[in-house]
């Protein structure tokens, strides 16, 4: 069984032995409407300050994005936020993994979009199960 195999058994079983809430709550607009925590509209993921320059090439920068308030003006109030979560070993992804993303974005106008890195999963991991990266070395 490979490092990566007990890794994601260990989170599964972790997540599902103790229900707790991973992500951080999104704020609320006072009509109860998410938002996603940034307000800014959607981007290019391929370019996002600066950031682009640390891929080697042929590979594109992947950022998160924040659909634009405004779009969601004649959307009724929703407890459960629109956000698309994906994960990857980098934010420098290939082309091909480009165009995926993208295709999501495009069919969910509206809607956040959040990638998670390997780093970022192991700081949520930090924060959440202090024990976890312990398991590394199993």
């Amino acid at each position: 069984m490979s490092q990566q195999h007990v890794q994601c058994t260990w989170l599964t079983w972790l997540v599902l032995a103790k229900p707790v809430h991973v992500y951080a709550r999104e704020p609320q607009t006072p009509n109860g409407r998410h938002y996603g925590r940034e307000t800014q509209s959607k981007q290019d993921t391929s370019v996002a300050g600066g950031q682009a320059s640390q891929c080697p090439p042929g590979l594109a920068f992947v950022s998160d994005v924040s659909p634009d308030p405004s779009s969601r003006v004649n959307e009724p109030p929703s407890r459960i936020p629109k956000i698309i979560h994906q994960t990857g070993r980098s934010r420098c992804v290939s082309a091909k993994f480009h165009e995926v993303m993208r295709a999501w974005m495009d069919r969910f106008p509206g809607w956040a979009y959040r990638f998670h890195d390997d780093a970022a999963m192991e700081s949520l991991l930090a924060r959440r199960w202090h024990a976890f990266p312990l398991l590394h070395a199993v």
